[in-house]
C-alpha cells in the first residue's frame, strides 16, 4: 500500500495557506505497522526547518521503497524500520538505495522496535546511514534533533552536489567553446589575431598563418617588428595604441610592398576587456583587398565612358516622356467620344509597350539593341491579355527573322504594332461569322539590302472601303502615320479577306 495522503498534517491557523509541495521536505515513513506512520505524522505535524514543513510519504514494506523512490527522486529522509518482512528488511533496503540505486543523497534514519536485536555500532560501521534509534524514542528531543541534522545535511549535499554539477557543466561548455572557436578560427578565410597590451601577439588563426608564411608557434610571443617591415609595423602599433586608447573600433589600410608587387590589407581592430573591465589587448581581423583595389582603379579608368553612358539614358527618358506627355495630349482630346476606362487602358497600354524595350534593354548583353522578334511575341501576348475576354479569343501566329534594333526604331515599331493589334481585337472579328477561328498574324523579315518589312494582318471582315487610313479621325491610325513617318518608312494596306498592314522601313546601323 503506498500513500501521500498529508490529511494528519494539520496547521497551526486555519487561515494559513499551505505551501506547495515543492516547498515541503519530503519524509518516506517505511514501516509494516500503520500505527507507526500515523503517530509520526501526528508528531512532526507542526516541524518546519528553514522555512520548509514537511510533506509525508508512506510505504508498508521493502519492496514499495523501490516504487516511490523512482517516482519522488527528491525524498530528503527516510525514516525506516529495521524488521518489516524479515529481521533485516531495513538493512536490505539501505544497501539497495546505496548500491543499487547509487542514490548517495537522501539521509537514512534506521528506527527499531527491538532495542538490542539489531547491534547499533556494528550497523552504523556497515552501512551507510545518518541516524539508529528505537520507536519508542518517537516523541522524544532526540528523534526530532536527528531529523533536524538530517535535513541539514540533506540540504547541504544537495547545494554542493548542484555546485559540483554547474562546474562541471561549465567546464564542459568551456571545452566546447574552446573547441568551437578553434574550428571556426580556423575555417574564417580573413586574418584573424589577438595581441595583448604590449602588441605581442597571443593567438593567430590559420589564415594569418599562412599570409605570414610562419607556422602558428612561431607567431605566438613576438611583436610587429619581429615580423614585418619597420614602416608597417609602426602604422601597426600606432592604430593599436589609438584602440587601446578610446576602446574603439578602429579601420586601418595598409600596403605592402615585396618583390611580387603590392598587397593591400583592410584592417578593423577591436578592444578586449575582461570581466573586471581591465583591459587585455585588442583583436585585427584583416582581409586581402588587393583585388578590389585593382577593380577601383579599372571603374575609374573607365569613369569618362559611364558618364557618356548616362547622358544616354538620359537622353533617352526624355525622349519617351516627350512622346508618353504627347500620346497622352492626344487622347485627351479624343476623350469626350471614348469610354475613360477605355481610354486609361489605351494609355496604359502604349506606355507598356514603350516600357518592355527599356525592359528588353535591360535584360540584353548589349544595351545598345534588343532582339526585336522576342519583343513582338511578348508585347503582343501582353495586349491580347489586357483585352481580357475579347483578347483571349484571338489566336496570334508570329513569324520572324533574327533582328536586332536599336531604341530609336524599337518605340516606334512597338507602339504600331500595340495600335494595329489592339484595332484588329476591338474591331475585326466584330460580327465574323466567315471563320471559326479569330487569328492575328505578325511578321518581321529583313530584305538582302537591309530594307525590314513588317506587317500585321487578320482574317477579319476588314476595313470599309471608303475609309481613307491616311485621312482619318481615328487616333489610332493618325499615332501609326506618325510613327511610320518617325522612322522614315512606308504604310501599305491591302483589304479583302481580312486586313493587312505592311510598313517598310531601312534598318539602322549601329555599332
Amino acid at each position: 500500500m503506498i500513500s501521500d495522503d498529508d490529511k494528519l498534517v494539520l496547521s497551526e491557523s486555519s487561515q494559513d495557506t499551505p505551501p506547495e509541495p515543492a516547498q515541503r521536505w519530503k519524509i518516506l515513513i517505511v514501516d509494516d505497522e500503520t500505527e507507526v506512520h500515523e503517530m509520526t505524522r501526528l508528531v512532526l505535524r507542526h516541524f518546519v526547518y528553514d522555512g520548509k514543513p514537511l510533506e509525508f510519504l508512506s510505504a508498508y514494506s521493502g519492496q514499495e521503497v523501490d516504487i516511490i523512490m523512482a517516482k519522488y527522486p527528491d525524498i530528503a529522509v527516510i525514516l525506516l524500520d529495521v524488521v518489516m518482512e524479515d529481521d533485516n528488511s531495513g538493512l536490505a533496503v539501505t544497501k539497495y538505495i546505496r548500491e543499487q540505486l547509487n542514490n548517495n543523497l537522501v539521509r537514512i534514519i534506521l528506527r527499531t522496535g527491538q532495542p538490542g536485536q539489531t547491534p547499533k555500532q556494528q550497523v552504523i560501521v556497515q552501512y551507510d546511514i545518518n541516524g539508529f534509534m528505537e520507536k519508542g524514542a518517537l516523541t522524544s528531543e532526540e528523534f526530532k534533533v536527528s531529523l533536524l541534522l538530517a535535513l541539514k545535511t540533506y540540504r547541504d549535499i544537495i547545494a554542493l552536489d548542484n555546485s559540483k554539477r554547474q562546474i562541471e557543466k561549465a567546464n564542459a561548455d568551456n571545452i566546447k567553446t574552446g573547441l568551437q572557436l578553434t574550428t571556426l578560427l580556423a575555417s574564417v578565410k580573413d586574418m584573424i589575431s589577438i595581441k595583448d597590451i604590449d602588441g605581442r601577439f597571443v593567438l593567430v588563426n590559420k589564415a594569418f598563418s599562412e599570409f605570414i608564411g610562419l607556422d602558428e608557434r612561431e607567431i605566438i610571443g613576438k611583436a610587429y617588428e619581429e615580423l614585418f617591415p619597420q614602416a608597417f609595423a609602426k602604422k601597426e602599433r600606432e592604430s593599436d595604441r589609438e584602440v587601446l586608447d578610446t576602446l574603439q573600433a578602429v579601420q586601418v589600410e595598409h600596403a605592402l610592398t615585396s618583390t611580387k608587387g603590392t598587397i593591400y590589407i583592410e584592417t578593423i581592430k577591436n578592444p578586449i576587456c575582461t570581466d573586471t573591465g581591465d583591459v587585455f589587448g585588442a583583436v585585427a581581423v584583416s582581409r586581402d583587398i588587393t583585388q578590389r583595389k585593382l577593380l577601383e582603379k579599372q571603374t575609374l579608368s573607365s569613369l569618362k565612358e559611364k558618364e557618356i553612358l548616362l547622358k544616354e539614358v538620359h537622353h533617352r527618358v526624355k525622349n519617351n516622356l516627350q512622346i508618353i506627355s504627347s500620346l497622352l495630349y492626344l487622347q485627351s482630346i479624343a476623350l469626350k467620344n471614348t469610354s475613360p476606362l477605355e481610354v486609361l487602358s489605351e494609355s496604359c497600354n502604349r506606355i507598356r509597350s514603350m516600357a518592355l524595350v527599356h525592359e528588353k534593354l535591360y535584360k540584353s548583353e548589349n544595351l545598345a539593341t534588343i532582339d526585336f522578334g522576342q519583343y513582338i511575341m511578348e508585347l503582343a501576348s501582353d495586349i491580347l491579355y489586357s483585352f481580357g475576354q475579347a483578347g483571349g479569343k484571338v489566336t496570334l501566329d508570329i513569324k520572324y527573322d533574327n533582328i536586332l534594333l536599336d531604341v530609336e526604331i524599337s518605340i516606334p515599331c512597338g507602339l504600331i504594332i500595340n495600335e494595329l493589334v489592339s484595332n484588329a481585337v476591338k474591331y475585326a472579328f466584330a460580327g465574323n461569322a466567315r471563320n471559326n477561328k479569330n487569328v492575328v498574324r505578325i511578321s518581321l523579315n529583313e530584305s538582302a539590302d537591309g530594307m525590314l518589312s513588317l506587317i500585321i494582318s487578320d482574317n477579319g471582315v476588314g476595313i470599309p472601303k471608303d475609309m481613307d487610313i491616311f485621312n482619318t479621325d481615328s487616333l489610332g491610325m493618325k499615332l501609326v502615320n506618325n510613327l511610320v513617318k518617325q522612322i522614315k518608312g512606308r504604310l501599305e494596306l491591302s483589304s479583302g479577306a481580312g486586313t493587312e498592314f505592311k510598313i517598310t522601313f531601312q534598318k539602322r546601323p549601329y555599332e
